[in-house]
């Protein structure tokens, strides 16, 4: 909106007079947990299976944080987080020493799940989303290379 960046990715997109929006991909959510937690060994659970274990969230102004929010209110299922990050790296290397459970974008973590450091837990019930966005301001000149990027990215 400041006309600082050319292009952006965001997830949860807000619409904007001032920014093009271009959809990109919307990423379900996964449990993540450390191999030894106890909850390692199942394949899906609910959000209401969750209540019992220590939570490690986004922080609490993060988009992503305030839709998780969302589908546990939905779900009828009070926990807060009981650590809070600004990043998916974080949260995930606090739940490789076993610090709680989370819920991340599996596509995030797919190498962690090779490497045996995580281990994802579908969620049983309504496909839980995050969407991604592809964002650049309003009457800005896309560049042939900001435009191929796009192509790239959303595969048109």
């Amino acid at each position: 909106e400041q006309n600082i960046a050319d292009i952006g990715l965001v997830a949860f997109p807000q619409k904007s007079r001032q920014v093009e929006i271009v959809d990109f991909l919307e990423d379900r959510l996964v449990v993540i947990c450390a191999p030894t937690h106890p909850l390692a060994s199942q394949k899906a659970i609910t959000l209401k299976d969750i209540s019992e274990y220590k939570l490690i969230g986004f922080e609490i102004d993060n988009p992503s944080r305030k839709a998780i929010d969302h589908f546990l209110r939905e779900a009828k299922v009070d926990i807060e987080p009981a650590l809070s990050f600004d990043n998916i790296e974080t949260m995930k290397r606090a739940v490789e020493v076993d610090a709680g459970i989370a819920l991340i974008p599996s596509s995030t973590i797919a190498q962690e799940v090779k490497l045996g450091t995580l281990v994802a837990i579908e969620i049983k019930g309504k496909p839980l989303v995050r969407p991604l966005g592809i964002i650049y301001r309003k009457g800005r000149i896309l560049y042939p290379a900001m435009k191929s990027f796009i192509a790239t990215l959303t595969g048109k």
